[in-house]
């Protein structure tokens, strides 16, 4: 009896050694309050070619999605990990031959 006991104590501290992730997947939602754009104004160029533009604040808080992948095979590791995050926002282009307002 006292056999076993020890062999199955030794499982326990071998075991967790000897094990790795073969596989791993994972999705996220991100949605953060508190990344903001401020507002900004650019101009460049002179004359004909002179460009402005003027951002506002954002309208929304940023959201997105994402993933992850691995796989594990005999000490190689091949990951992929992507996120798509996205906002709206106000902003003003103008130039001498067009003017967007958002």
């Amino acid at each position: 009896m006292r056999k076993i006991k020890i062999l199955i104590l030794s499982t326990f501290f071998v075991l967790p050694n000897l094990m790795y992730g073969i596989v791993g997947l994972g999705f996220n939602v991100v949605q953060d309050g508190g990344a903001k754009i401020g507002t900004a104004e650019y101009q460049e160029g002179e004359g004909l070619l002179l460009m402005t533009m003027e951002t506002f604040e954002l309208e929304t808080s940023p959201i997105g999605f994402g993933g992850y992948i691995f796989i594990d095979l005999a000490g190689w590791a091949v990951e992929l990990e992507g996120n798509a995050v996205g906002a709206l926002y106000k902003m003003d282009f103008s130039n001498v031959i067009t003017s967007y307002d958002s």
